[in-house]
């Protein structure tokens, strides 16, 4: 005898009923010529067969007798693929409904944690080019790991290595790859180190090796790899200048200090300076014209007589003392007259 299944308990009935003998869910006419108006779900699966946290994984379905299908909520019933970023453990609900009823199938996804690099680290930090380091590091979730270097193609992989010693070039950046099973998904990290070379003072010069006082002279200089550049006595930083003009009071020696994490180079600069001349004057002493007595000027009486002095005929005169200052001798004379 034919038979149906009622679309709410799954129970199975006559395909002439008009109703479930279980839960007395009515049927349509239409199901008791045996069309199956219940939604089914035929197949819901996972196309790769391993993924991590960050993967992206394909989802596929077959569906039939829907009007709707959703997943997790999400409206997908144009749809019979997609593609979903797995972030942790989670569930996966499709859901396929019509007018009549809904089927429902569960995906329950448990994913491979991501790598995850502990260390990756050097003997030394600070090298010149040239010179062997020793690397080491410690990582884990990992399926494949390398040391790939941004100056080459080459790749150095990991497998059953615990050091790898390398001779690093000027500016070259080594990072490690961590790959899961999963090649999308990977942590990579630099490598703490600077190749450097060391500091040279290719040129260190004057305009001039000998001046006058105070006169500018410009020192100049040619330094290569310098990430200190002091200049000295004065202890000042000249990092990223070529130049800088002086002016010397006395002879001096200028020294150009230029260092970096593995070396410092110095050199010297002499520069001669003559000192300008000096002159002494002394001015005199008008003090003793004072000291025998007491001059009372009445002024008055100097303004109404100023007129009657020939003042050019009096300072040409002869001077009786000739031991004394002469502009002494006439200011005295000139003084004695209004006494």
């Amino acid at each position: 005898m034919a038979t149906k299944i009622c679309f709410k308990c799954n129970t199975e009935n006559p395909i002439e009923a008009s109703f479930c003998r279980h839960c007395g869910a009515s049927f349509t006419e239409e199901s008791k010529h045996g069309i199956n108006l219940r939604p089914r779900i035929k197949d819901f699966l996972i196309v790769e067969s391993f993924y991590t946290i960050g993967s992206v994984i394909n989802l596929m379905w077959d569906v039939e007798n829907y009007t709707s299908i959703t997943l997790n909520d999400e409206l997908v019933t144009n749809h019979d693929s997609c593609e979903f970023l797995v972030e942790g453990d989670t569930t996966l609900d499709l859901i396929a409904s019509n007018d009549f009823a809904r089927d429902l199938k569960r995906i329950k996804l448990v994913p491979s944690p991501k790598p995850r690099i502990i260390r990756f680290d050097c003997n030394r930090h600070n090298v010149k080019e040239g010179d062997e380091i020793k690397i080491t590091w410690d990582f884990r979730n990992t399926d494949i790991a390398i040391i790939k270097s941004n100056m080459s193609n080459d790749e150095i992989h990991l497998a059953l290595k615990r050091t790898v010693k390398y001779r690093p070039k000027v500016g070259e950046v080594l990072t490690l790859v961590c790959y899961s099973k999963d090649p999308k998904v990977f942590e990579e990290r630099d490598l703490d180190l600077i190749v450097i070379e060391s500091v040279a003072i290719d040129s260190f010069s004057s305009t001039k090796s000998n001046i006058i006082e105070s006169m500018p002279v410009t020192l100049s200089w040619s330094v290569r790899n310098a990430q200190s550049l002091i200049l000295y006595p004065d202890g000042i930083s000249v990092l990223g200048k070529t130049s800088v003009v002086v002016y010397p009071k006395h002879s001096i020696q200028y020294r150009l200090e230029a260092s970096n994490a593995l070396s410092t180079k110095t050199e010297y600069l002499a520069i001669g300076v003559k000192p300008l001349p000096k002159f002494k004057y002394s001015m005199p002493d008008y003090s003793s014209i004072f000291k025998t007595t007491n001059i009372n000027l009445n002024l008055a009486s100097l303004i109404s007589n100023i007129n009657e002095i020939n003042i050019d005929k009096w300072m040409m005169s002869p001077l009786s003392a000739r031991r004394e200052n002469k502009f002494i001798l006439r200011f005295k004379r000139f003084c004695n007259h209004f006494l």
